[in-house]
């Protein structure tokens, strides 16, 4: 009995040795918990101003657009090319003639008896106008710079632009001058072959600029539209009377006449072409005169006898720029001023005026 308490005694004392180790085994091979990463202290952020960047415009501005529209929608009776100007001028039979003269009015030379032309255009060392006679409908017409290779291209054409190589025009409804109503916008080759329609309705002011072509719609109220021509989606811009409207990239500017058909004056507008909000520049401007340049905006102040006058973009105020009555069918480029004098007779001209910016540099070309 003895025996086997000793020999319980001594199991019980391994098997307590034998726990111990391994309790010990385990205790210290036990990894110990990591730390805690030390959290940073938290820093104060630099407060910077956000400048907000401006919004890219989709309609890029290009001065040289404007001011071919402007001079465009004022019926192109003159052309500068180079240091010289091309114009109709008329004898003392009040018969018209293509002439070419120096800016200064010297070395004045006919380049084609009998040629009433307007919408004077230059494209590759050619010349291209519409040409008007008394009896006959009028013709989209080219010929070479020294009145030499004369060509008849377009009968009925009343306007004329060239873009990407092809003529754009409207087309008469008939033969009679004092009775003409556009009928219909086309385009074609450079030589008149493969005419196709754009618009079967009566328009005006119609002019292309990147795919688009802006126009007047006679039976929506002279309301200014633009289609585009991919797509033929047609938007109406403004909403009522509207004269000489001119794209110049997100702006647009234009003289509307609100609700009267009749009226010769209006405001002068100044429209953001992305959000349609529109502004009044000044009162009182003659409809059919409106040139949009690089830096100002001239027009026929109503206000002050119909004189020529300059707003500068971006600024108030107006200033005069030739004192004479009634100036008609103004031309421009970035630095001259071209147009004519007339006593209200049938195209017959009283004067053919330049001027680099003030009467002081008035000059008459026809004397």
């Amino acid at each position: 009995m003895r025996d086997k308490r000793i020999i319980l005694v001594a199991v019980l004392v391994v098997v307590a040795l034998v726990l111990g180790g391994v309790v010990y085994a385990v205790t210290r091979t036990k990894p110990a918990a990591p730390a805690e990463p030390a959290q940073p202290e938290p820093q104060q952020e630099e407060q910077t101003e956000q400048k907000e960047e401006p919004k890219e415009s989709k309609l890029k501005a290009d001065p040289a657009v404007a001011l071919a529209m402007s001079n465009h929608h004022d019926e192109g009776l003159f052309l500068v090319d180079g240091d010289q100007v091309y114009y109709s001028d008329f004898d003392g039979d009040g018969r018209a003639m293509l002439v070419r003269s120096d800016l200064d009015g010297k070395g004045k030379k006919t380049v084609r008896k009998d040629c009433d032309a307007s919408y004077l255009t230059e494209y590759k060392d050619a010349l291209y106008m519409i040409i008007w006679t008394r009896d006959e409908a009028p013709v989209l017409c080219t010929m070479e710079k020294d009145g030499s290779g004369f060509k008849k291209l377009v009968e009925g054409a009343v306007d004329l632009q060239i873009e990407d190589g092809r003529l754009y025009y409207n087309k008469a409804d008939t033969t009679e001058q004092s009775d003409i109503t556009n009928a219909g916008y086309y385009n074609s080759e450079l030589d008149g072959s493969g005419e196709s329609q754009l618009l079967d309705k009566e328009t005006y002011d119609n002019y292309v600029v990147d795919g688009n072509i802006y126009y007047q719609d006679e039976k929506d109220d002279q309301t200014v539209h633009v289609m585009d021509m991919e797509t033929q989606e047609d938007k109406r811009l403004t909403k009522t009377h509207s004269h000489g409207f001119v794209v110049d990239g997100d702006t647009a500017y234009y003289i509307d006449t609100e609700d009267s058909s009749d009226a010769t004056t209006g405001n002068l507008i100044e429209m953001d072409l992305e959000t349609g909000k529109t502004k009044v520049l000044a009162g009182e401007a003659y409809k059919d005169v409106l040139i949009v340049r690089e830096h100002n905006l001239l027009y026929c102040d109503g206000e002050n006898n119909y004189h020529l006058s300059q707003i500068d973009k971006g600024l108030s105020g107006k200033k005069e720029i030739a004192s004479i009555d009634n100036p008609d069918y103004v031309y421009a480029t970035e630095d001259r001023i071209l147009f004519f004098d007339y006593d209200y007779n049938w195209r017959y001209v009283e004067g053919v005026y330049s001027c680099g910016g003030s009467d002081e540099y008035l000059k008459r070309l026809d004397e």
